[in-house]
């Protein structure tokens, strides 16, 4: 008896201090995927919940993986979106793309910097981002999940309108002046710079062990090289937009087919259809695929499906 007490005792303060902080056993401990993040970062997803921003208002929603139980949380124009915990990270587009973070609840709203940021990545402890302007060009950066420690990590310049992955303790990204470059890889304190490939690449996504690039050297294909720099491999033969790496399969837009929705496997096989939209900005949360329907109009309106290619639905 005197032990079970004593091992209450001992738990206490950690079950408290989880309550209080709203870090249950479904807390992420990083804010969203690589390849949602690739694509403007619109969807991410925490427990139960389903956070986006709308493409006719572009505020901030949650809702269950079902789509009910639908609440605004911010009318901030939001992208970027990364959950961890009780708090939501996002680039407020209503404000100069500064970084904010914002309780569920839709308390607590608070600007973290004033810079013009971009491909925010919240992990662990520290929100990554790559800011700056067109003339002196645009550089990576870190800071603590309450805007403090601003540290800028590499004084190599960032493609504007590209983004970048953390995974682990390594950074992987693009450099140069256009909309892609080769891929570079260096830790997060900023050291051990490594350059992984030659190739002019962009929306880069890192999942198990490889990165998966568009290949603009090779007509948009989509290729896969070892974080390593080792073993690249083609695994399509068509243009490729909007790459998005999630689980065993690869969802992007072809960009020879009108921008419609296809997956193949991460290998390069089982290539499938999944949507006759013209589609941009493919989020994949929760067995659902989000993306941006431009209809004929050049209207941009918020559509989701299931990873299969059922149960279209406008999101409203």
């Amino acid at each position: 008896m005197k032990r079970a007490r004593l091992i209450n005792l001992l738990l206490a303060p950690i079950i408290i201090m989880a309550l209080l902080s709203g870090c249950g056993p479904e807390a992420n401990t990083k804010g969203n995927t690589s390849g949602n993040i690739a694509n403007g970062g619109y969807a991410a997803t925490q427990g139960s919940w389903i956070y986006y921003s709308s493409a006719a208002e572009g505020r901030l929603y949650k809702e269950k993986m079902d789509g009910s139980e639908k609440t605004m949380v911010t009318n901030d124009s939001a992208s970027d979106i990364n959950v961890i915990g009780e708090w939501i990270y996002y680039r407020n587009n209503s404000d100069g793309g500064s970084i904010y973070k914002i309780k569920a609840d839709g308390t607590g709203r608070t600007r973290l910097n004033e810079m013009n940021s971009h491909s925010i990545n919240a992990s662990g402890e520290w929100i990554f981002y790559y800011a700056g302007g067109i003339i002196e060009g645009y550089k990576l950066y870190k800071m603590k999940l309450d805007g403090t420690g601003v540290t800028k990590l590499s004084e190599d310049r960032i493609p504007m309108d590209s983004n970048f992955c953390v995974e682990g303790e390594w950074i992987y990204y693009t450099t140069g002046s256009t909309l892609s470059g080769n891929i570079y890889k260096m830790k997060t304190d900023g050291t051990g710079k490594t350059k992984i490939n030659d190739d002019k690449s962009a929306c880069i996504n890192t999942a198990g062990g490889w990165v998966y690039f568009s290949n603009n050297a090779d007509g948009g294909k989509i290729y896969r090289i070892k974080t390593d720099g080792t073993g690249i491999q083609g695994l399509n033969d068509e243009g490729s937009i909007n790459i998005n790496v999630s689980g065993d399969w690869i969802y992007y837009s072809a960009a020879g087919d009108g921008s419609k929705i296809y997956k193949i496997k991460t290998d390069g096989t089982e290539k499938t259809k999944l949507s006759e939209d013209r589609s941009a900005y493919i989020n994949v949360v929760g067995g659902w695929i989000y993306y941006l329907n431009i209809n004929d109009t050049a209207e941009e309106v918020l559509f989701r499906i299931k990873t299969d290619g059922t149960e279209r639905t406008e999101v409203k």
